[in-house]
């Protein structure tokens, strides 16, 4: 039987951190994380000599707390912004569609993501990396990276499903350090896709902790 492919469901009961109101989906564009951020920070970096930076705090735990009111449903503006509460220093980040480009920035914590719906490019230091569909991305904390849609997908980048991703944020100092040092940015493992992609769904619907969390230890 073939395997189904990831979706997300729009009327999930989970928090969702998308709705007018929540303190991440009201900040302007360039100062939320494009990723996934609703544990961590991410500041822009400007390249040359002089370099500003612009953070976008996590939540208090009072904006935690205003995050349940936000309802599935809502126009969103960027990625949907999914924070589970049984798996603390972890949020979910899903986007049907791929932003034109994403400015160079940096995370605090380790994004570890799929491409579900086309191709993404990031750049880093070390050069410029293309994640296919099914392919998983992995970003280190602060590795500075752009990232936008591959040619072939940039010019239908407001259309459905193109270069569409979901990715996870997940605090560092949860993970040993010889993990974060060895990940390299493509990760071409289908085993690894089919877990990120079913502890997706997971955090996603009404499911026991147990599953949420079996699923992530491992990943």
């Amino acid at each position: 039987m073939p395997e189904k492919p990831f979706t997300s469901s729009p009327n999930s009961p989970r928090r969702f951190c998308s709705a007018k109101g929540c303190p991440r989906a009201d900040a302007a564009p360039s100062q939320r994380d494009p990723d996934a951020g609703g544990k961590g920070t991410a500041k822009l970096v400007t390249p040359g000599p002089a370099t500003t930076e612009s953070t976008a705090p996590g939540p208090t735990p009072s904006e935690s707390a205003a995050s349940e009111s936000c309802q599935p449903g809502t126009k969103q503006r960027g990625p949907l912004l999914i924070c589970p509460a049984d798996l603390p220093g972890v949020s979910l980040a899903v986007a049907h569609v791929h932003p034109p480009a994403q400015p160079r920035h940096v995370h605090d914590s380790l994004i570890l993501g799929v491409v579900t719906a086309g191709s993404r490019r990031i750049r880093t230091s070390h050069g410029e990396t293309r994640i296919g569909t099914g392919e998983v991305f992995a970003l280190p904390p602060g590795l500075a990276h752009a990232c936008e849609p591959a040619e072939e997908h940039a010019a239908e980048a407001t259309g459905k499903h193109a270069c569409a991703y979901f990715a996870f944020s997940i605090q560092a100092a949860s993970l040993p350090p010889l993990v974060l040092a060895a990940l390299p940015a493509r990760i071409a493992d289908g085993a690894l896709a089919r877990t990120l992609e079913r502890l997706a769904e997971a955090v996603q619907q009404e499911c026991g902790s147990l599953e949420r969390q079996s699923l992530l230890a491992e990943a």
